[in-house]
């Protein structure tokens, strides 16, 4: 029964942390539009490891998204975290029966308040789409930092 807490507790904090990492952590990515912004406003993109993302300049909260670019970074940042989690789930572990039960109780209640509604919220505010920019290719995507020290113009948005 222990192992079954043990799974359970590993596997619902590690999607919990990937998204929260994805949603909080994202850099804002660069693209050629944003030197020659012939018709308004260019936005950068954002995303980790990735860019996933871009607002519309419809509203502060819309954005076009890349459903599968989005699914590539969590698996990404998952398959990173994924040792980490487990050693430190293997350690709590051995405290004692309690301490996985805890864990594994209190990453799902973490799930339910706080994920699913901020999964939820994103899913309806975000449209998805094939392709960030209808001007630059997915592959001339650089990150802004970069972008900036060979002398590029930021994104406006």
């Amino acid at each position: 029964m222990t192992k079954i807490f043990l799974k359970l507790s590993l596997w619902i904090w590690l999607i919990s942390l990937t998204i929260i990492i994805e949603l909080t952590c994202a850099i804002p990515w660069w693209h050629p539009y944003c030197n020659h912004q012939a018709d308004g406003t260019g936005f950068a993109s954002i995303g980790i490891p990735l860019p996933y993302a871009q607002p519309t300049g419809i509203s502060s909260l819309q954005d076009s998204y890349l459903p599968h670019v989005l699914l590539l970074n969590l698996f990404l940042i998952g398959f990173v975290l994924y040792p980490l989690l487990s050693a430190l789930v293997r350690r709590i572990a051995d405290w004692s029966d309690f301490a996985s039960k805890l864990m594994a109780c209190l990453g799902a209640v973490f799930f339910l308040v706080i994920i699913c509604p901020v999964v939820v919220i994103t899913l309806i505010e975000d449209y998805p789409t094939t392709s960030l920019d209808l001007s630059d290719s997915y592959m001339s995507h650089r990150p802004m930092f970069l972008a900036l020290k060979m002398g590029n113009k930021a994104c406006d948005g």
